[in-house]
């Protein structure tokens, strides 16, 4: 039997209507014949998992379907790709193939030789218009236009009405009931030191909604802490996403205004946003940030240790991997699990491969934690009394110093890579210049202690006497970098717990 496929992915005005297809489709394979019509309503065509699609791929397997008739070749599919493959299906089961509009029928030579040209050059203009999305999207970008979608939390959308009031521009403005709870966020993050999981249930307990209406999540925290949407742009800010491998749109100059900046570019799927930045865009927005850059790359250094630490196999079980040690051939102690994962403690890795000689023993994880811990906090004691400096708060001054130095440190890198790949350039110049820029980077970096100085000191970061009364809140990897600060190793086997410091503070 004779089937008819019709597809329509949304109402427009210049656009065919299913029921407009299965009429032209009658009138070729002939109106006074039975058909089994197959339609889908509101489907791309860019994949060929639709519901009446699929049915008529079964009705093919099960032989049902001699021929299928069609509007046009992209109402079954605008991938070359998949149409090769349903062509080699068709042939397979002996069904011949039949468009309306390009006049191609699949049961003569020439009929299935230009619909395969026809195909490639379908396949050409879906590219061509993604290609052109894209170029728009990405232009937009550039001159710090919002580029649609919701609104991130913290903000609401905003129009620029140009004086001429012919153009207009998408942009962002801050919502003071939302801005408040990201400040809170930030602080409680880059300050007060606290998990994400900490700072999720003080919230979901507070009963502040999240961006999405519902509870708050580690996952939810992290990719705000993550946004350069919220952060005053700043030169720290530009070298930090530099190093990431980000491909920034304005000079470094122009980091110095606190406007915001927007992330973007195309990632694998299922890639966390913002977790893996390299070879993406970061332009400067058109409104203002709310969050310090020096509090914006606080949190950015915490969440990052946190994947370097979670990334090594048992490290999210204990904050001492990586620093105890056997007492015996002094390989690393890894954790282990008894059965349902009730109880963790601490082997030698080398005893399993009968590489130590030492005596058996296991240690419980929970326990020699604890005792570092009373040891740790013993040891600073003598620091309780330090005060730990702010940072300043005349940052306008300084990010443009800042700037310059890093324009400085450019030139010079280029002049060096210049000469090393045997650019026109005489030794006597080069030489001049880079001492001339030796000496311009030297007076902005005595610029920049001298503003440093100059400035007053806003609030102060976490102080030693505090680190016993934030300790529960801060997560596994937050406390190994802490440890690793004071600890030079530990070595534990059944004679018990040896601590070597980095410093004696006694």
């Amino acid at each position: 039997m004779d089937a008819i496929y019709a597809r329509q992915s949304i109402d427009k005005k210049d656009s065919i209507s299913i029921e407009t297809q299965i009429e032209l489709c009658k009138r070729e394979g002939g109106a006074d014949k039975p058909y089994l019509v197959y339609s889908d309503k509101g489907y791309s065509g860019k994949d060929l998992q639709r519901p009446d699609f699929q049915k008529m791929l079964s009705a093919v397997r099960e032989r049902q379907i001699s021929r299928i008739i069609i509007y046009r070749l992209d109402r079954l599919s605008r991938s070359l790709l998949d149409f090769a493959s349903l062509i080699e299906l068709f042939r397979s089961y002996g069904v011949a193939f039949v468009s309306t509009q390009e006049k191609f029928d699949t049961e003569t030579p020439m009929g299935m030789a230009m619909l395969n040209i026809a195909m490639v050059f379908a396949q050409l203009e879906r590219e061509t218009i993604q290609a052109r999305v894209r170029d728009n999207y990405y232009s937009r970008a550039k001159t710090g236009s919002w580029l649609g979608g919701r609104a991130p939390f913290g903000f609401s959308k905003d129009t620029i009405v140009m004086p001429d009031g012919q153009h207009s521009y998408k942009t962002l403005q801050e919502d003071k009931s939302q801005s408040v709870i990201l400040q809170k966020l930030f602080h409680m993050y880059g300050r007060e030191m606290l998990s994400l999981s900490a700072i999720a249930n003080q919230l979901n307990q507070e009963q502040i909604p999240s961006p999405e209406g519902s509870v708050w999540d580690s996952s939810k925290i992290s990719r705000i802490l993550r946004n350069p949407v919220y952060v005053k742009a700043s030169p720290a800010i530009y070298q930090y996403y530099q190093r990431k491998g980000c491909q920034i749109t304005n000079d470094i100059t122009d980091f110095v205004m606190d406007n915001a900046c927007f992330l973007y570019g195309k990632r694998e799927e299922n890639a966390r946003k913002f977790s893996d930045v390299k070879d993406h865009y970061l332009s400067l927005a058109m409104h203002q940030g709310l969050i310090d850059a020096e509090l914006f790359l606080k949190c950015q250094q915490l969440l990052d240790a946190n994947i370097r630490f979670g990334s090594r196999h048992g490290s999210y079980r204990s904050w001492l991997i990586g620093l105890l040690r056997c007492g015996h051939c002094g390989a690393t102690m890894r954790v282990n699990a008894s059965r349902g994962g009730k109880y963790l403690y601490f082997t030698c890795q080398n005893k399993s491969r009968g590489l130590c000689q030492g005596k058996s023993y296991c240690a419980a994880v929970p326990t020699i934690e604890e005792a570092v811990k009373q040891q740790l906090f013993q040891q600073i004691q003598p620091l309780a009394t330090i005060q730990v400096p702010g940072q300043p708060t005349c940052q306008q001054e300084i990010k443009q110093a800042q700037a310059r130095l890093a324009a400085i440190e450019e030139q010079i890198a280029r002049l060096i890579d210049m000469a090393l790949q045997g650019g026109e350039l005489t030794g006597k110049y080069l030489e001049k210049r880079l001492c001339g820029l030796e000496k311009e980077k030297n007076q902005a970096k005595r610029a920049i202690l001298k503003l440093q100085s100059q400035s007053n000191q806003p609030v102060l970061p976490p102080q030693p006497k505090d680190l016993p009364r934030l300790w529960e809140q801060l997560n596994t990897g937050q406390r190994h970098e802490i440890a690793k600060i004071f600890i030079k190793k530990l070595l534990l086997d059944e004679r018990g717990l040896s601590i070597y410091w980095q410093y004696n503070l006694q």
